[in-house]
């Protein structure tokens, strides 16, 4: 029997996922969706992101944005 295809999901499938207030994902090519995350890790996340920031910001590294943000590493 032959193999099935798979069509892998690109960046352009990903911005037509309408916003249901959900994280979405694509990653090499499959869909994720995932809960948001729980209290005790937007904690660590905040503590984490204010030392990056103050360490970025002092050797102008450059910036630190906090998520979500779209990060596309490849149109493929």
């Amino acid at each position: 029997m032959g193999k099935t295809a798979v069509r892998r999901m690109t960046y352009a499938d990903y911005v037509k996922i309408p916003a249901d207030g959900r994280r979405h994902e694509i990653i090499d090519g499959a869909w994720f969706m995932t809960p948001a995350p729980d209290v005790a890790h937007q904690r660590v996340s905040r503590k984490l992101e204010r030392l990056l920031d103050e360490h970025v910001t002092a050797k102008s590294l450059g910036e630190v944005f906090d998520a979500p943000i779209d990060v596309v590493l490849s149109d493929s």
